[in-house]
């Protein structure tokens, strides 16, 4: 097999000008057999490029010749190099700006193709961006079996994954959670570095010192960070993006893990975890995440004697938990276990899960604890705050025959729990209600607080208000029903004048024909009549209104 060098070697050899030219004679071939179709985001072809102009080594090109071939070669890999390359000067793209960088890029201020496309850079530039050397290893009329092999092996490399990039990233906040996620040194004297903290060692699952519990490490800490002692429960999307976003904003603002109150808090929350579990109970991740965000909770004031009766409380939930995901029915199915198998880091599945969650563990504790007849605690405000969706329940009894307006309350002074039954002692959840401090006292002067405890047990608890508002939608906002993994699985349709309209799909004769709704549930309701065999493990609905371009769950939608 002869396999010739083409680089510089020290002698004139060929630069990115000659894959350009080559592009132009169409003398590059992608085999479409074996080759994949072109993968790199817009985002990636901007990197690379900008990486050809701070001068950085050009990864090797493998082409093979084929006999008889007539400088027409097959590119066996750098084919996503090549596509970007050309894309570029051919005007595809501009290159990335400054501030579109997730870390500090070197040179910024001496940058100046940042956000050109190549036709309105200067020709000194332009010249400097083909003139770039490249290294191409030719092979000259070999198998296909061979041809196909080398390919394999060029491909079986483990690309990095998005924590591991992560993990690269300046300041402290990386070393941080490399530091109590744990991570494997490359040298044993270095072991003690990147040891884990006890909670992801011994409670997580999964293999020690892994990249996952890096990831959990910083999902923590995102969470953490959001909710304050005494504060409000806040709930934030913890994907792959907004977890690399947190990283970008802890180097930005200077992250000292001794002086920020985030990591102090999150330190102390796995530190009493370990205390109180005395059998290591071995965490799946959402099991990590909800245990984290109550015992924080629970920090703050709950009567002492919690943590004596907390693991016989989780361990009695997982038990029931199990059940559920076995049987695949059921409120701890649909209210939690469900949202355990899609969708898991998005701040609406988070929410969900963990108001279930609260629901559950809360009576369990208290029940067990002496002198109930209390004050609601900060934990269990958390819980009914996140049950009435911020919503004054007095406005939404004095209004429901007007429009139903919303009424959202401010964390604070602005809120008032109603006990219904002092007697009853507060420590039972179901026996507040959540009020504006202003509603408060017009309830207790201007009617019998009996007649909002019957409208309130019957009507307003745990009801989801997103099934009830499509009248309020503005017209044109888009609507989805989410109930497969694939995005092709999706239903799609749009409010007009009130109602949720479904088009039928044109394309295919057999495709079912949904029509229009007044409610999210009936058109659910439709669409699984319509989709039998379909496991509608997470039965939900998402919107995109006229003026944004995000999706987001329709239960989080309030009218201005």
């Amino acid at each position: 097999m002869q396999i010739t060098t083409m680089s510089t070697g020290g002698k004139p050899g060929k630069t990115v000008q000659y894959l350009i030219d080559q592009e132009e004679k169409e003398s590059l071939l992608f085999n479409s057999e074996y080759q994949r179709a072109p993968a790199w985001n817009r985002r990636q072809k901007q990197l690379f490029v900008d990486s050809v102009f701070r001068g950085y080594p050009i990864p090797a090109f493998y082409f093979h010749k084929q006999a008889g071939g007539e400088g027409v070669v097959d590119v066996i890999d750098g084919q996503q190099r090549i596509r970007a390359i050309c894309g570029f000067v051919g005007g595809e793209f501009r290159c990335l700006h400054a501030s579109e960088f997730k870390m500090p890029s070197p040179q910024d201020s001496n940058s100046p193709w940042l956000g050109k496309k190549f036709a309105a850079l200067p020709d000194d530039l332009k010249r400097d961006f083909c003139g770039r050397p490249i290294v191409i290893h030719e092979m000259a009329a070999v198998s296909d079996i061979v041809v196909r092999d080398l390919f394999i092996r060029l491909q079986g490399g483990k690309p990095l994954s998005p924590q591991e990039i992560l993990d690269a990233y300046p300041g402290e906040f990386s070393e941080y959670i490399k530091q109590i996620g744990g991570k494997p040194t490359l040298n044993r004297e270095e072991a003690f570095l990147y040891s884990g903290h006890r909670f992801f060692n011994e409670f997580v699952r999964g293999k020690e010192k892994s990249v996952p519990k890096r990831k959990l490490a910083a999902q923590l800490s995102m969470l953490l960070w959001e909710n304050r002692p005494g504060g409000e429960l806040v709930f934030c999307d913890i994907n792959s993006q907004t977890i690399a976003n947190f990283y970008w904003a802890r180097v930005n603002d200077g992250f000292d893990p001794d002086n920020s109150e985030g990591a102090v808090r999150l330190e102390k929350v796995m530190d009493g975890i370990c205390d109180i579990f005395p059998d290591n109970p071995k965490l799946h991740g959402h099991q990590a995440i909800h245990l984290s965000l109550l015992v924080n909770s629970l920090m703050d004031g709950y009567p002492q004697g919690w943590g004596q009766h907390l693991p016989e409380a989780f361990r009695n939930f997982c038990e029931k938990f199990q059940k559920a995901k076995n049987s695949g029915k059921g409120e701890y199915f649909s209210r939690y276990a469900q949202w355990t198998r899609q969708q898991t880091d998005r701040e609406h599945a988070i929410r969900t899960r963990h108001e279930f969650f609260l629901q559950e563990m809360l009576p369990q504790i208290s029940a067990k604890l002496e002198n109930t007849l209390r004050e609601f605690s900060i934990a269990e405000k958390q819980y009914i705050y996140l049950r009435d969706r911020g919503m004054c329940q007095w406005c939404r009894w004095t209004r429901t025959k007007d429009s139903g307006a919303w009424n959202p309350i401010a964390w604070g002074d602005d809120m008032k729990i109603h006990v219904f039954r002092p007697e009853m002692g507060v420590a039972e959840l179901d026996n507040g209600a959540l009020v504006h401090s202003r509603c408060h006292e017009n309830l207790l002067r201007q009617h019998p607080p009996a007649e909002f405890q019957i409208w309130f047990r019957s009507k307003a608890r745990g009801a989801s208000v997103g099934k009830r508002k499509i009248h309020m939608l503005p017209d044109k906002t888009e609507c989805r029903f989410v109930y497969h993994e694939e995005e092709s699985s999706y239903v799609y349709g749009q409010i007009t004048g009130g109602r949720l309209h479904i088009p039928a799909d044109e394309s295919d004769p057999k495709a079912p024909k949904f029509g229009s709704f007044g409610s999210f549930k009936e058109a659910s309701e439709a669409i699984l009549n319509h989709n039998p065999g379909s496991h509608n493990w997470w039965k939900e609905w998402e919107i995109r209104l006229p003026d944004n371009d995000e999706w987001m769950s329709a239960d989080d939608w309030r009218p201005e």
